[in-house]
C-alpha cells in the first residue's frame, strides 16, 4: 500500500442487545454497523493480500473477531463480494444466541478471528488474552501467509463506530535468486527469543499497540512453502515471515532448505531490530545449498561442472609446499605443482598439506593461484585452511599475502559461497585480491573474522562483474589500513551492500569498497563509526549510479579527506545524509557529491566556512535546484560549487 493510503473498509455486524441485569447482557439480532481503516500511514506488505501496487486487499475467508460494547467474542467474516477489494462488508458467521458478557466502554475487534479469544480491562485499554502466533505460516506472494499478521482496533467510545486497525506484528523479507525450488525457510534468534506461541495483545483508543509472549519453548518460526517455490537465476524472489517486534541483540539465524533436502544457512550476528509494522529487507541472496558446519572439516575442494582441467600454478618464487590431492572417492596422492588433472562433470577434487609450515603464497610476485581450463565451470568448498594445514586446526594466519591472487582471473569459477574461511587471526594481505577478476563468480563466502590486518581484504573481489551479492554481514569491529580498500571495486551486477557495524575506523579502511558497482541500489543503512581517519570513506561509493539511499554518517568529528569523493557521480542519489560536524577538516567533502546530477537536498551543520581546502567541487553538477539546510549558528555565506548550490533554496535548523 502506497504510504499515504488509508484503506477504508465497511463492516456490518449484527450484534444483539436486550436482558441485561447489572453488567449482564444477552444477545438479541440487533445490527450495528462499522467502519474499519487501517490507520498507519507507512502500512506496507499487511494484512491478508497485496496487489501490484502494495494496498492492502481482503481476500475471501477473512474473518475478524469483535467485542461490540462488551466482553463477547463474535466472529465476522468478508462477503464473497468483497474478495480483492480494499473496503469490504463483513457478516457475522452465526448468531452467539444468547451469551453472557459484561459491557466495556469501547469497541474492540482483532483480526485474525479467534473462537478462543478473550478481553479484559487494563487502564484505559485492553487485554485481548487466549491468542496464539503460529510456529507454521504458510507462503504467500509477496505477502504473509493467512492469519500470521494480526491487526487490533479499538474505538473511542462504545458508539463510536470507527474501528482504525493497527498492526502488531513486523517482518523478516528475506530475497533469494537461484534455479532450485525451496520448500521452507526456519528463522531463529540467536539469544533464545520467543518467537511464536501463546500472546496477549494490548490495545489502546489512538495507541500503539504491544505484543508479550509467554511460551518460552517457542523460538523458531516456520514458513512452510508447500510443494516448493521454484527461484529465479535473475530476479530474486521475496519471503515475507511475520515475527514480533523485538531487538534480537545477537541477530538472527536463517535456514534454508530445497526440494532436495540440501539447505543453506543465512547468519547475522548484529544486533537486529524487527519494528512494528514495517519488515527488515535483507540482502539478496544467490541460494547454493548445502553449506553445513561438515564444510569446516571438509578439505579444499573444487567440484566440476561439465568438463574442466584443473592445476595449481606458481608465479615467481613463493614458499616451497609439499600438498596431495585426492580425486573423487580415490586415494590421496602426492602433488606436483603445476601438473593438471581433468575433472568430468559433478567430480570433485580435494587438496591439501601434507606436512611442513603453515605456509603458501609469499608476496605480491611470489605466490600459487588455482588454474581452471575446458569448456565446464567449477564451485569451490570446503576449509581454505587445507592447503596450509591437512589437519584443518589452524585459526591462524601468520605469513603476508597467504591467499594472495588464489583464483586470480579464474574466469570458470562460478561459485564460493560454500567455501570456509575460519582464521581468525588475519596477516597483511593474506586475502588481498583473492577472486581477482573472476568474472564468471556469482557467490561470495562469508568473512567471519572480527579482527583484521593491513590490506586483509585489499581488492578481494576486484572485477568480479557476476557477483550480484556481498556477504550479508562483514562483522569485524577492528579495523585495519587499506582493509577493504577496493574490495569490490568494478562489481557492476553487485546489488547489495553488507553491513560495516565498526564504530572506530582506520586510514583507508573503505577507500574505493565498491567503486563502479553500477547496479548497487542498497547501501548499508548508517555507517556507525564516529572516530574517524584520513581517507576513510574516501571514493566508497564513487560511480554507484544506482545509488538510491545513502547510509546515515553520525560521526560529528571529521578527519582529512575522510568523505573526500564518497559519493562521486551517483546519479540516482537525491538526498544526501545528514552531515552533523560543524568543525571542516582539509579535504573532508572535497567533491564529495560531485556529478550527482539529481540531488535535490544536503543538509550540513558545519560552522567553519566552506572554502577549496575542505568543500572543492562538492556540489559541482547536482539537480540545479534543491533545499540546503545550514546550521542557524553558521554565519557563512558561500554559494556556487565549493558552498550551497546556486540556485537551491537555503532554510536554517
Amino acid at each position: 500500500m502506497k504510504n499515504s493510503l488509508i484503506c477504508s473498509v465497511l463492516v456490518v455486524i449484527a450484534i444483539t442487545a436486550g436482558c441485561q441485569e447489572k453488567q449482564e447482557i444477552l444477545i438479541r439480532e440487533e445490527s450495528k454497523v462499522f467502519i474499519a481503516t487501517i490507520e498507519d500511514d507507512n502500512e506496507r506488505e499487511t494484512k491478508t493480500s497485496l496487489d501490484g501496487e502494495g494496498n492492502v486487499l481482503w481476500k475471501l475467508g477473512d474473518q475478524v473477531s469483535i467485542f461490540a460494547g462488551s466482553t463477547i467474542n463474535e466472529q465476522y467474516q468478508v462477503t464473497d463480494a468483497s474478495d480483492g477489494k480494499t473496503s469490504a462488508t463483513l457478516n457475522r458467521v452465526t448468531s452467539p444466541g444468547f451469551v453472557a458478557g459484561t459491557d466495556i466502554d469501547n469497541n474492540v475487534a482483532f483480526y485474525l478471528y479467534a473462537s478462543t479469544a478473550g478481553i479484559a480491562k487494563k487502564g484505559s485499554g485492553y487485554v485481548i488474552g487466549d491468542i496464539s502466533l503460529p510456529a507454521t505460516q504458510n507462503y504467500a506472494a509477496e505477502s504473509f501467509g493467512n492469519g500470521a499478521f494480526p491487526m487490533v482496533a479499538v474505538t473511542s467510545t462504545a458508539e463510536d463506530m470507527k474501528l482504525k486497525f493497527r498492526n502488531v506484528l513486523g517482518g523478516l523479507k528475506l530475497q533469494l535468486k537461484g534455479t532450485v525450488t525451496i520448500t521452507s525457510i526456519t528463522v531463529t534468534g540467536n539469544n533464545d527469543e520467543i518467537l511464536c506461541g501463546d500472546a496477549e495483545v494490548t490495545a489502546t483508543y489512538g495507541g500503539i499497540p504491544s505484543i508479550s509472549l509467554s511460551d518460552a519453548s517457542a523460538k523458531t518460526v516456520t514458513l512452510d512453502c508447500g510443494e516448493g517455490i521454484t527461484l529465479d537465476p535473475e530476479t530474486a524472489t521475496p519471503f515475507i515471515i511475520a515475527l514480533p517486534p523485538m531487538t534480537m541483540t545477537n541477530g538472527f539465524t536463517v535456514v534454508v532448505t530445497d526440494s532436495e533436502s540440501r539447505q543453506m544457512e543465512i547468519r547475522t550476528t548484529k544486533t537486529q531490530t524487527i519494528p512494528r509494522s514495517s519488515l527488515v529487507k535483507m540482502p539478496v541472496v544467490l541460494y547454493t545449498g548445502i553449506k553445513t558446519a561438515c564444510d569446516s572439516f571438509k578439505p579444499f575442494t573444487i567440484t566440476s561442472t561439465g568438463s574442466t582441467s584443473v592445476s595449481i600454478a606458481m608465479v615467481g618464487t613463493p614458499y616451497s609446499v609439499d600438498l596431495e590431492y585426492k580425486l573423487g572417492a580415490g586415494e590421496w596422492t602426492a602433488y606436483t605443482i603445476g601438473s593438471t588433472i581433468d575433472l568430468e562433470n559433478g567430480e570433485s577434487l580435494q587438496f591439501k598439506k601434507r606436512f611442513g609450515e603453515n605456509v603458501f603464497s609469499m608476496s605480491r610476485g611470489d605466490y600459487y593461484k588455482i588454474v581452471v581450463d575446458g569448456p565446464g565451470s567449477v564451485e569451490v568448498s570446503g576449509n581454505i585452511m587445507s592447503l596450509i594445514d591437512g589437519s584443518m586446526e589452524a585459526l591462524t594466519l601468520n605469513y603476508s599475502c597467504i591467499f594472495y591472487r588464489l583464483f586470480d582471473r579464474c574466469t570458470r569459477l562460478t561459485g564460493a559461497a560454500n567455501l570456509v574461511l575460519p582464521a581468525t587471526t588475519l596477516s597483511r594481505s593474506c586475502y588481498e585480491s583473492m577472486f581477482y577478476g573472476c568474472t564468471g563468480l556469482e557467490t561470495a563466502p562469508e568473512l567471519p573474522a572480527t579482527t583484521l590486518s593491513v590490506c586483509c581484504y585489499y581488492a578481494m573481489f576486484f572485477g568480479c562483474t557476476s557477483l550480484t551479492a556481498a556477504p550479508i554481514e562483514l562483522p569485524a569491529t577492528t579495523l585495519a589500513d587499506y582493509c577493504y580498500h577496493g574490495m569490490f571495486y568494478g562489481c557492476t551486477s553487485l546489488e547489495t551492500a553488507p553491513e560495516l557495524p565498526a564504530t572506530t575506523l582506520a586510514e583507508y579502511c573503505y577507500y574505493a569498497m565498491f567503486v563502479g558497482c553500477t547496479s548497487l541500489s542498497s547501501a548499508p543503512r548508517v555507517l556507525p563509526a564516529t572516530t574517524l581517519k584520513p581517507h576513510c570513506y574516501e571514493f566508497m561509493f564513487c560511480s554507484c549510479a544506482s545509488l538510491e539511499t545513502a547510509p546515515e554518517l553520525p560521526s560529528t568529528t571529521l578527519a582529512e579527506h575522510c568523505y573526500e569523493y564518497m559519493f562521486f557521480c551517483c546519479y540516482s542519489l537525491t538526498t544526501a545524509p545528514e552531515l552533523p560536524a560543524t568543525t571542516l577538516v582539509n579535504g573532508c567533502y572535497y567533491s564529495m557529491f560531485s556529478y550527482c546530477s539529481n540531488l535535490r537536498y544536503i543538509k550540513a551543520l558545519f560552522t567553519t566556512s566552506p572554502e577549496t581546502a575542505y568543500t572543492g567541487w562538492w556540489v559541482d553538477g547536482v539537480d540545479p535546484s534543491g533545499t540546503f539546510v545550514k546550521s542557524s549558528s553558521a554565519s557563512w555565506d558561500v554559494t556556487g560549487i565549493h558552498g550551497v548550490p546556486s540556485g537551491w533554496t537555503i532554510e536554517t535548523e
